[in-house]
């Protein structure tokens, strides 16, 4: 009797052992099968859409644009990543940043070199100017980084407009800059401004005037001295 009862114990035991290896077995294949710190994100666009990614707390900024490429089609040279306003490196992962899951990720792209929007425009003394930049990119703003800009012309670095009027005839070369948080790309542009007596508002006929106003004094100036000599 009492060898029956410890055969039933060892049994019993056996029983326990293999269940909970069983169970162990379990947790480590699911725990094999899930990555570990799945979790989703988002990712703000450049038009302020969202859309959803999953991403591991591990993984690098690197692969993260990368994942963005396979699922929007964007070359990773041309964009950058922020967090919290916070422009992140390529090297570094979610977890240097403290990304958790709902988080949300900006996609913004780099700067492009400025370009005229309408083809290169003309320069002509006492006529009203107003042509635009156009930089490709929401966000980015400019600014005149070296070179003067031909004289009566103002340049908005915002709206990407050079407006005026310009004054002065001459040959002007300045450089226009865009940037963004992350990027910037730049430009330098010739300018030659034209004048002449119609554009600048000078009386054409003035020079004329003068020209008959002179030869007359030089008239009356020749009949005094005849008229002394004769004296």
């Amino acid at each position: 009797m009492v060898n029956f009862a410890r055969r039933l114990r060892w049994n019993l035991l056996r029983i326990v052992a293999l269940a909970v290896c069983g169970v162990l077995a379990l947790v480590l294949a699911v725990g094999l099968a899930t990555p570990a710190w799945a979790m989703q994100g988002w990712l703000l666009m450049p038009d302020q859409s969202r859309q959803v990614l999953e991403l591991e707390a591990g993984d690098s900024v690197d692969h993260v644009k990368a994942v963005i490429q396979d699922h929007f089609g964007y070359d990773p040279q041309n964009f950058y990543l922020t967090f919290n306003g916070t422009v992140m490196s390529d090297q570094r992962t979610l977890s240097d940043y403290n990304f958790h899951r709902d988080d949300t990720l900006a996609l913004n792209f780099n700067a492009v070199a400025p370009h005229w929007l309408h083809g290169t425009p003309t320069f002509v003394c006492g006529q009203a100017f107003d042509q635009h930049f156009d930089y490709e990119v929401l966000g980015v703003q400019a600014a005149v980084v070296s070179g003067p800009l031909p004289a009566g012309l103002v340049f908005d670095g915002v709206a990407g407009r050079l407006y005026g009027t310009p004054t002065q005839p001459g040959n002007f070369r300045f450089t226009i800059r865009a940037s963004n948080d992350g990027s910037f790309a730049q430009t330098s542009f010739s300018a030659t401004v034209s004048c002449d007596l119609a554009n600048t508002g000078t009386d054409s006929q003035a020079p004329f005037g003068l020209a008959v106003l002179l030869v007359l004094s030089g008239a009356l100036l020749i009949g005094a001295k005849s008229r002394l000599a004769q004296r």
